[in-house]
């Protein structure tokens, strides 16, 4: 129930509200999900190789609390909230940009390591190799027999001469 006094002015409650755009708190929950949103962005950040996902919500909180900041600007009412949750939802996007492009480099650091093995494997000196391979003599004795093996331009002689 409403009670007027006689100066014409209603309740101090329903004044409130229309100085706050009729009642309505949305600027200051937008402000308070975007402040959040960047506080849980801004602690999933710091974990290594999650930390690229809190730029999911890092850009929500970051919408809302630009969305909440509009909306307070416009009923002339408390931006704070709004403007934490911009400023640490910005911290965490630039926390998640910056870890993605670390594991980016790396990612391409351990690439170019691989296809620098691969290349060398293939690009072995052969030459060098089939040069100690030409000139491979192996000998074995042993009481009953007498064995050598020796290569020969690309071709291996076995030798065995048994002991009478």
């Amino acid at each position: 129930m409403e009670q007027q006094n006689n100066s014409g002015q209603g309740n101090f409650n329903s004044n409130a509200n229309q100085q706050n755009g009729g009642g309505s708190n949305t600027h200051q929950v937008m402000g308070i999900i975007g402040l959040v949103l960047g506080i849980l962005a801004l602690v999933l950040s710091f974990i290594p190789c999650i930390g690229i996902w809190a730029v999911v919500p890092g850009l929500i909180g970051l919408i809302l609390s630009i969305v909440g900041f509009s909306m307070a600007g416009k009923v002339n009412a408390s931006k704070g909230l709004a403007v934490a949750g911009i400023v640490l939802s910005t911290i965490a996007c630039c926390m998640s940009g910056y870890q993605w492009f670390i594991i980016k480099s790396a990612t391409s650091k351990f690439e170019d390591a691989g296809f620098k093995l691969d290349s060398l494997v293939k690009n072995l000196d052969t030459a060098k190799i089939n040069e100690q391979l030409k000139n491979l003599n192996i000998n074995i004795n042993d009481s009953s027999a007498n064995m050598s093996i020796s290569t020969d331009s690309g071709k291996v002689n076995i030798n065995i001469n048994e002991k009478k």
